[in-house]
């Protein structure tokens, strides 16, 4: 079996988050900024480039502070009872049993799919206990780290996101999620399932404010069924027009807009005036302007008591920066 199979067994068990995203212009700066680059004649400040990389940088320290604190605690433990690091994950790898024939050809037809049509369980199965024995002592080493005493004092980049825009949740809730949505995003809608099971568990502590980011290069679409959506939300019906437009994705004409907004029984001739309107379309180009501002540059994003989580990403990563947040508020830091 080739190497490469094991690392899409490995690819598959991690998450790779997704989003949709065009090479856009930088959002304003502030104009004391130091400059590091001029453009013919345009200035490039150190806080567009800081903010363009501060998710990035905070990922980049984030992977070495878990690598150094992984190496401190092998150190110690491994000291403490005067072995070697290898000697003390291999004994902590074998507490957690070997790895049976039963776990190979478990793993083996779990991922029958990825494999080739001419490999088998006797060819392969070496390569999957190696595999399987490399993640026990991965697990091992979690283990270790676990049970040591570890305070994470790196704290993730915070930014200032206005709050302007339709919301579900309680106005005075301790954590607001402000997403920036591209209504053609295909991430975007599957995102959508996932924010709702998020309010559902926190329907006291959190708020969610939906502003608009259609990305015209890729999706000409988005920005007619932002500026729809902002009609709908003029009658009170800005949920109900939102869920219709993601529900629908794949037809974004202007005559299926107009057949939501029937299906919703708004005043046509007042959706119809909006529509055309200056100020609708305003409306989109602030919450554009906005996501560009904060750095954005994908969607969708969301942007957590102002920390950026990118992406389409799952409940538990929403469910851990909340939780951190609700300590965070609790003890008053």
């Amino acid at each position: 079996m080739k190497a490469n199979s094991i690392q899409i067994w490995a690819l598959s068990a991690a998450l790779v988050a997704s989003a949709c995203s065009s090479n856009l212009e930088p959002g304003p700066s502030q104009a004391t900024a130091p400059v590091v680059a001029e453009v013919n004649g345009a200035p490039i400040t150190l806080d567009e480039i800081d903010q363009r990389i501060a998710g990035d940088l905070y990922e980049v320290r984030s992977q070495a502070l878990q690598e150094r604190i992984i190496e401190i605690v092998l150190e110690t433990a491994a000291a403490r009872q005067g072995v070697t690091e290898e000697e003390l994950i291999e004994a902590k790898a074998r507490e957690l049993g070997p790895v049976s024939d039963e776990d190979v050809a478990a793993f083996f037809e779990q991922n029958r799919a990825r494999m080739r049509p001419d490999e088998t369980l006797e060819s392969v199965g070496p390569e999957i206990r190696s595999f399987l024995e490399q993640n026990q002592q991965r697990a091992a080493v979690d283990a270790l780290r676990d049970a040591a005493t570890v305070a994470i004092l790196l704290d993730p980049p915070r930014l200032e996101v206005a709050d302007d825009g339709p919301s579900r949740g309680p106005a005075d809730a301790a954590v607001t999620i402000i997403e920036f949505s591209d209504y053609q995003c295909p991430f975007c809608s599957r995102a959508e399932p996932i924010i709702a099971e998020v309010l559902e568990l926190y329907p006291e502590d959190v708020r969610l404010v939906f502003r608009h980011f259609p990305i015209d290069s890729i999706h000409p679409r988005a920005r007619p069924a932002s500026i729809a959506a902002v009609c709908a939300e003029e009658q009170g019906k800005f949920w109900e027009f939102h869920e219709m437009v993601f529900e629908n994705q794949q037809n974004l004409s202007d005559q299926a807009i107009g057949g939501f907004a029937d299906t919703l029984q708004l005043d046509r001739a007042a959706f119809d005036s909006c529509l055309a309107s200056e100020e609708a379309a305003a409306r989109v180009e602030a919450d554009l302007a906005a996501g560009k501002a904060a750095g954005t540059s994908g969607t969708p994003a969301f942007f957590v008591n102002g920390i950026l989580l990118s992406g389409a990403r799952p409940v538990p990563d929403f469910v851990d920066l909340i939780d951190a947040e609700l300590d965070r508020l609790e003890g008053g830091s």
